[in-house]
């Protein structure tokens, strides 16, 4: 019988569980310092330099001086500028010669005839333009996927192509077209200043022709200024003045410097008498004019002339500087003020009459 109070026998030991495997050998540690770690670590790629500023300077390893490249920003605006300046000039050519082109076309006073097909001529230039910044609009970007300077190079080319095609084939049409669209922004103010005129003076004068109606009268009068008969020595000063060939009195704005002309000379003829002279243009040339009467009948002044104008409309003269003088208040002041209220009758002597003073 076993005694239960005797010692258990101990279990064998069980093996190892790296018996099996491949013991490691114990790493060497040098005398006085740690082990070496001998474990493969990951390659990390040194890190890329950050690129260095290009300066004047030259590199030291080729000693060439590199150039400096401007920002995209600063490209673009170098390269628009022209393009817009290139746009804008074909814009503003086209304009004048198209306006002073239909203004010659269409010029009268009639509805049907002229002011309505002007209106419709300004209506397809102003839609014109619209489509024509469109298409160029579209161009441009696919311009600018080729190279940027594209677009400016080819606007820069537009503008002088056109201007060397306008002075080479269509010279005296846009010659013409330009004095048309002058007339129209302020040709009788041109035609006064070439013959040292007022222009109040000379706009007194359509007023009392024509009342700014350029239609023909029955005394055979045409235009503005109711041209009939013109001196020689006027036509010819006035076609010296336009610069295109024979002046022609069927067109306005030479109409305007035929009649600049024509009262320069009378005024010449009178010794610079403004009575005389407006007397003169009005009575015209025919059967010696003016100057004949004077010397048949042996007066001098606007006065002594009078009883011997029974045909000619002696009031002509007064008629035409009111009409200057209502012109120039109403261009410095805006209104026409009441001769005898206030301070006005002042105000208008200050002002003066166009012609005399």
């Amino acid at each position: 019988m076993k005694n239960r109070f005797s010692k258990k026998k101990a279990p064998a030991s069980l093996p190892p569980a790296d018996m099996g495997k491949r013991q490691r050998r114990p790493k060497e540690v040098p005398p006085g310092g740690r082990a070496k770690d001998t474990r493969a670590r990951p390659v990390i790629p040194p890190a890329t330099a950050a690129p260095a500023r290009r300066s004047g300077r030259p590199s030291p390893q080729t000693g060439k001086k590199r150039g400096k490249k401007l920002p995209p920003s600063r490209k673009h605006f170098f390269y628009i500028v022209p393009e817009s300046l290139g746009l804008a000039c074909l814009a503003l050519g086209a304009i004048i010669l198209i306006l002073g082109h239909c203004a010659q076309l269409f010029a009268g006073t009639r509805f049907l005839t002229s002011l309505f097909p002007f209106a419709l001529a300004v209506l397809g230039l102003i839609l014109g333009l619209g489509l024509a910044l469109a298409g160029w609009l579209r161009l441009r970007r696919f311009l600018l996927a080729r190279a940027l300077f594209l677009p400016a190079a080819l606007a820069l080319m537009l503008l002088v192509s056109a201007l060397a095609l306008t002075f080479s084939t269509f010279q005296d049409a846009a010659l013409s077209a330009y004095g048309q669209f002058r007339t129209l922004i302020g040709g009788r103010e041109e035609a006064a200043r070439s013959f040292a005129l007022d222009p109040d003076l000379l706009f007194g004068i359509a007023a009392s022709e024509s009342s700014f109606l350029p239609r023909p009268s029955k005394d055979g009068g045409q235009g503005l200024f109711q041209i009939t008969r013109v001196p020689d020595e006027a036509l010819l000063q006035a076609t010296r003045a336009l610069g295109q060939g024979q002046a022609r009195v069927a067109d306005q704005r030479h109409n305007a410097f035929i009649a600049a002309a024509t009262l320069r000379h009378y005024l010449s003829q009178m010794r610079n008498d403004l009575f005389l002279g407006l007397l003169a243009y009005n009575i015209g040339p025919a059967n010696g004019g003016l100057r004949f009467i004077m010397q048949r009948y042996g007066v001098r002044d606007f006065i002594a002339v009078q009883p011997y104008l029974q045909q000619a409309p002696r009031e002509y003269p007064i008629r035409t500087l009111s009409y200057a003088l209502a012109f120039r208040l109403w261009r410095k002041q805006g209104s026409l003020p009441a001769y005898e209220e206030g301070l006005n009758a002042v105000r208008i002597q200050h002002t003066g009459i166009p012609g005399l003073r």
